[in-house]
């Protein structure tokens, strides 16, 4: 049997807490490769919004194209993509959007997104914080947790666990859906892991467990008990290990 580490456990279980992150997936080579076409997708895209990006008002054409260049980027070939990415940064820094808050702030958070999935942390979490401290994004509830949870795993991906935790923390308490709540404890149950804190661990993993069999989700009791049998492992209690990873294959 194949002991899981605590490492593993973050690889395999980390949640983004339901939020959808999308990967433009190249190699370095590729990307230098698309840059030569980016100026003839921009043209396209450019062609798109039919005006100039000296007028700095936005019009409602401007706002319905923007929301469908930040829901439909997924589906582009990679190199529409990237000037998308492009056109989109342009209008964030060029254009006035205090008629259309809430689409700025969801476009700087697709951004984030793309950069953490594309390994540039660091310029993900910048968006992230940018959004978090802007005064005038506090009125949208649902995306200031998304950026708090998309932050939170930029901290944990640059193994800066603590800051990860205290996010983590707040988030919980005031959490209310089921599945969202088990993945940020999961998420606990990985950083205080990964940092030495073993019965801080445990102590969550049991949490998740009591939650996960509260509700009548079974198949939730996965992760806990892996990162239970994990802790244990760590503490010299290898039986107490083996119990959790047992109970974990009667799952499967």
């Amino acid at each position: 049997m194949k002991h899981v580490g605590v490492v593993d456990i973050l690889q395999h279980y980390f949640r983004i807490d339901g939020i959808t992150c999308f990967f433009i997936v190249y190699t370095k080579s590729r990307k230098n490769m698309l840059h030569k076409s980016i100026d003839k997708k921009r043209n396209k895209i450019n062609n798109v919004f039919m005006k100039s990006i000296d007028d700095k008002q936005l019009n409602d054409q401007d706002i319905y194209q923007l929301r469908q260049l930040r829901e439909s980027i997924v589906e582009m070939p990679h190199d529409e993509a990237e000037a998308a990415i492009v056109k989109i940064k342009e209008y964030l820094k060029e254009y006035d959007f205090s008629s259309a808050l809430e689409l700025k702030y969801s476009l700087m958070m697709k951004l984030g997104e793309i950069h953490g999935r594309n390994s540039e942390v660091e310029d993900s979490a910048e968006y992230f914080k940018t959004i978090l401290n802007s005064p005038d994004a506090q009125a949208f509830t649902i995306l200031i947790r998304k950026a708090s949870a998309n932050l939170a795993i930029t901290y944990a991906l640059q193994d800066l666990y603590r800051e990860a935790l205290d996010i983590w923390y707040t988030l919980l308490k005031d959490e209310k859906d089921v599945d969202l709540k088990l993945n940020l404890l999961s998420n606990i149950c990985v950083a205080h892991g990964i940092i030495g804190e073993y019965h801080d661990s445990i102590h969550n993993a049991y949490q998740a467990l009591e939650l996960a069999d509260k509700h009548g989700l079974p198949e939730r009791r996965m992760d806990p008990l892996q990162n239970l049998g994990a802790a244990y492992e760590k503490m010299g209690e290898p039986q107490k290990a083996i119990k959790s990873w047992l109970e974990t294959l009667d799952l499967c």
